[in-house]
């Protein structure tokens, strides 16, 4: 099972409880992706740690910030490290599936079953984000999309990453951002856009 999490040091302690949870409730073997924006090496020696005494495996990948300076940052608490999804295709060339998780999220069941789904053609995998989808009336016209796209959650996907390369999502994002600029959701509206 490959899992990809981006991270700056500033969520470095999220990301080690999320590590912690994975490997709490999965029974399989793991293969960590860490996508570092800037990962301090006192924290990244803790997060070693903890996946070696589980049996799993971690690599941390070095990721350029400069890729997403452009970016907007619209939410306060979110760091830019959101947004190295959009090349994850470019930092894991060899691998064909992956689950990606937000570094905040908590896993509290094992996750095979997920890695298990058929994803029968679709690119993604991904829950109904119910805020945007029944919350905000209108706003989907304001990123391109109609009634009829369904709005998801990105904070916990699994990608196809054959497809999704297929797709060109980092440079598609680009030309995106130059249409609709004033987004909301940061990544989470460019990949609603692009896979819709």
């Amino acid at each position: 099972m490959n899992i990809v999490l981006s991270c700056d040091e500033n969520y470095s302690p999220y990301l080690a409880v999320n590590l912690l949870s994975i490997l709490k409730n999965t029974k399989s073997t793991i293969n960590f992706y860490i996508l570092d924006l800037g990962i301090a090496f006192e924290s990244k020696s803790k997060i070693l740690e903890i996946v070696n005494k589980n049996n799993s495996n971690i690599e941390f990948i070095g990721v350029d910030k400069k890729d997403f300076l452009k970016f907007p940052s619209t939410i306060s608490h979110i760091s830019i490290a959101t947004y190295a999804r959009l090349k994850i295709d470019h930092y894991l060339p060899a691998l064909d599936k992956v689950i990606y998780l937000d570094v905040d999220t908590l896993v509290i069941n094992d996750l095979t079953p997920l890695w298990n789904v058929d994803l029968d053609g679709c690119v993604v995998g991904a829950c109904i984000d119910s805020y945007v989808e029944f919350g905000l009336q209108g706003y989907k016209y304001n990123i391109g999309l109609t009634d009829k796209d369904v709005y998801f959650n990105a904070g916990v996907l699994l990608i196809d990453l054959l497809k999704f390369k297929s797709l060109d999502v980092y440079n598609r994002a680009i030309s995106f951002l130059q249409k609709y600029p004033n987004i909301e959701f940061q990544d989470q509206d460019i990949l609603n856009f692009i896979l819709k």
